[in-house]
Order: C-alpha cells, then sequence, then structure tokens
C-alpha cells in the first residue's frame, strides 16, 4: 500500500506540479515568465513533454519553453499556428498559437530560434469548437493580457525578438472597432475572443 501511494504521489509530482523557480537565469533579452501560482518560470521544456505524455486532453498550466521552429502548421487572418521543437526525439514538438492583433510575425522558416511564454494545454482530442493539435499539445496565450485582470502576459521570441506585445489593426475593422469599444470603457485594448483557436 505505501508503495501505491509513493508511486502515485511520484507520478503526481513530476506530472503536474511546476519546476522550481531556483533554475539558472533566462538568456539576456527573454522577459520573465510570469505564474501567478509560481511567481518566475525557469525554462521547462521537459516538463512540458511528460505532460503532453501524461496529462488528460484539455489539461492546463503555465509555461515557458525554448526550442527551434519546424514550420508553419497553419496561416490564418486571426492566427498563426507554429510547430516548435522542444525535446530531441521526432514527436517532441508543440504547436504555437500566436493571435495576430497582437503584432505581425516575421516570416516563418524552420530553424529560426524561439522561447515561448504562455498557457499550456494537452490537446489529444476535439474539445468544443477546438480540432486537436496535430502536435499533441498547445502552447497559447503567447501575447500580452489587453483585458485586464488576474491573467499573466505571455510572449513568442523568435530570433531574439520579442512578439505579442502590442495590440494592432492586423485584425481588421472588426478588431479596431473591439479596440476602440474598450478605450472607451476606460479599459486596456485588446481581443480576448481570440483566444485559442
Amino acid at each position: 500500500m505505501q508503495t501505491a501511494f509513493l508511486v502515485s504521489f511520484t507520478w503526481f509530482a513530476s506530472a503536474f506540479l511546476q519546476p522550481a523557480a531556483e533554475a539558472a537565469p533566462l538568456p539576456r533579452g527573454v522577459p520573465p515568465c510570469l505564474s501567478n501560482q509560481h511567481g518566475a518560470l525557469p525554462f521547462m521544456n521537459d516538463q512540458v513533454l511528460a505532460w503532453k505524455k501524461e496529462t488528460p486532453n484539455q489539461w492546463q498550466a503555465r509555461a515557458l519553453i525554448s526550442g527551434q521552429v519546424q514550420s508553419l502548421i497553419k496561416k490564418r487572418k486571426t492566427h498563426m499556428h507554429v510547430k516548435v521543437k522542444i525535446g530531441n526525439g521526432s514527436r517532441d514538438t508543440i504547436e504555437v498559437v500566436y493571435n495576430n492583433a497582437f503584432g505581425a510575425l516575421p516570416r516563418i522558416q524552420a530553424g529560426m530560434i524561439t522561447e515561448v511564454c504562455g498557457d499550456y494545454i494537452t490537446a489529444r482530442a476535439k474539445a468544443g469548437p477546438y480540432p486537436p493539435s496535430p502536435e499533441g499539445a498547445i502552447i497559447h496565450w503567447v501575447h500580452i493580457n489587453s483585458r485586464g485582470g488576474e491573467h499573466e502576459d505571455g510572449f513568442f521570441r523568435i530570433d531574439g525578438v520579442v512578439y505579442g506585445n502590442r495590440p494592432s489593426e492586423v485584425g481588421g475593422r472588426g478588431f479596431r472597432n473591439l479596440v476602440d469599444g474598450f478605450s472607451a470603457l476606460g479599459q486596456r485594448a485588446g481581443a480576448y475572443f481570440f483566444q485559442y483557436e
């Protein structure tokens, strides 16, 4: 009985607990990735890969990863879906979902170096209107929190340049009207409804 409890607790600890913040400092130019529960996060590629394998569909956590762009999965008017390699195995990849309303990305090319801060979601199966990720997991909300409240900012850093730190007019007239509406209410401009697709 004690052995079963120890094994269960060890699996729980490795799969669900965030790493301690005593890791090496982030490289110069990488903004802190904050988590409301854990403060500044270290790079956690191994933890994210464990979550991808061991957590149920739609399980969520805050994450900071570093890796290399493999390809552009999908380019849409509202979002870019980018495949990023974060480990040595052929399936050690994650889909980064970037909301274009927070600034244009450069032309995505294989080999670009990236650091990503945002919300991790295990996405192996369809959930409501959202299809499964071809990578089995995503990181989204890789932009500033433009709507206020408690949600921490995220970012998408590509080849040393941070993206996702400013709302733009990329979303077209509808987005511009939304920004104007939020501004009229005295809130920071934003596009929350594009959160994850």
